[in-house]
């Protein structure tokens, strides 16, 4: 069967940040709160992330908040004070916040939009799928990518963004309804991400094909049990398998 959609992952997949995320973190921190160590953040914010991932599940009450309590743990856990931190809280979120809903925070990766041309060429549609607040529309819109001068959101159709539908991957109602946007059956679509968990495993259960990305052959996580996944290491990678599975479908 012919391949009529394919959907990629945001952060990690078609964005990255500008530099680590734990180096801007402690730029914003810097001034506040003095100098915190970028590994001690890192570790901080994985901590902060998981817990809040689990007690509010996809932005619940609200992202501005949510993310709040993210910053707020991590600077604690990375050793700021607790006065310091209640006290400069609101000013640190809000220009954390503004960092990451613009190009400020976030950059395209290189072989975002070269994919999504080569993939309509031979009339196969583009989507975005991504576990992110709405700050990621901001993303897309400041992320202009030239000689086109046009922005992310008009890159990948339809949008997916997870606290807009409210579900989150790897439930496959949020796989199945950027299919039904399309037009297209699960079977004729591919979804391409860097969890697996979430992206790969979240895209099979829902009844698409699927590809983990490992970029320079980099494994995140060493206890992934990867046995019978389908790993490639650039997102040419899945146009040439788009393109030779519709040539013989």
């Amino acid at each position: 069967m012919k391949i009529r959609l394919v959907t990629f992952d945001a952060l990690g997949t078609s964005i990255i940040p500008r530099k680590p995320i734990e180096r801007q973190y402690a730029d914003v921190f810097r001034k506040p709160f003095g100098e915190l160590s970028p590994k001690v953040i890192k570790k901080s914010f994985s901590v902060a992330l998981k817990e809040l991932q689990a007690e509010k599940p996809n932005y619940r009450d609200g992202h501005e908040d949510w993310w709040k309590e993210v910053i707020r743990r991590t600077a604690i856990g990375a050793g700021a004070a607790v006065e310091k931190v209640d006290e400069n809280l609101d000013i640190v979120t809000r220009r954390l916040l503004n960092k990451f809903s613009s190009s400020d925070g976030y950059r395209l990766v290189g072989d975002a939009a070269p994919i999504r041309k080569r993939l309509n060429d031979i009339r196969v549609g583009v989507g975005l799928i991504t576990n992110a607040d709405s700050r990621m529309r901001s993303v897309f819109n400041s992320l202009q990518i030239k000689p086109t001068n046009a922005s992310m959101s008009s890159l990948f159709s339809p949008i997916l963004i997870s606290e807009e539908v409210g579900v989150e991957k790897p439930d496959a109602k949020i796989f199945l309804q950027a299919c039904q946007m399309a037009g297209v059956q699960p079977s004729e679509a591919v979804h391409v991400g860097d969890e697996l968990k979430a992206d790969y495993w979240g895209a099979k259960n829902a009844g698409l094909h699927a590809f983990l990305l490992k970029r320079n052959a980099v494994m995140r996580n060493r206890n992934e049990d990867l046995t019978g996944v389908d790993i490639v290491h650039s997102l040419n990678e899945v146009y040439l398998w788009v393109k030779k599975n519709n040539e013989t479908a």
